[in-house]
This record gives C-alpha cells, sequence and structure tokens, in this order.
C-alpha cells in the first residue's frame, strides 16, 4: 500500500507510512474514526496516537482483559 501511494499519490516514504499507518489505526478505534470524519481529530493527531496502537500493544491490552473498544472513547475526548 506505500509503494502504491507513493507513486500514485507522489507521496515522499515517511508519508505514505504516516497515511497508512493512520488507516491502521482508525480501523482500530472505531470512536476515534469516527471523531477524524467529523472533523474533531485531525490527521497530525491520529499521526500521534499511530505509534501506540500497535499490534504488539493491542494485543497486551487484550491479554489483561482491557477492551481497548470500551475505553478508546477516551482518546478522542483529550
Amino acid at each position: 500500500m506505500r509503494s502504491w501511494r507513493r507513486g500514485h499519490a507522489r507521496l515522499s516514504p515517511s508519508a505514505a507510512g504516516e497515511v497508512v499507518g493512520a488507516g491502521r489505526v482508525l480501523e482500530h478505534l472505531p470512536a476515534v474514526a469516527a471523531a477524524f470524519a467529523d472533523g474533531q481529530v485531525t490527521a497530525e493527531q491520529v499521526a500521534v496516537v499511530a505509534p501506540v496502537v500497535t499490534d504488539a500493544r493491542r494485543a497486551a491490552v487484550a491479554e489483561q482483559g482491557v477492551n481497548l473498544v470500551l475505553e478508546e472513547p477516551l482518546l478522542s475526548s483529550v
């Protein structure tokens, strides 16, 4: 996906990576995605959350019995 964004959208490698990372974050955090769609959360704010919401971290949270989707509205209200 990054290579497509670089070639077709003419984004730099780092910008393409940020777009893909933001998309992955929005895929897993529906409240943040809704706030982003409404314009309440900016792309820059999603980019800040992206490094935190990795697969490994989501798995670790799930192992602790925390439902990230239930806790996630707190992220979009900060």
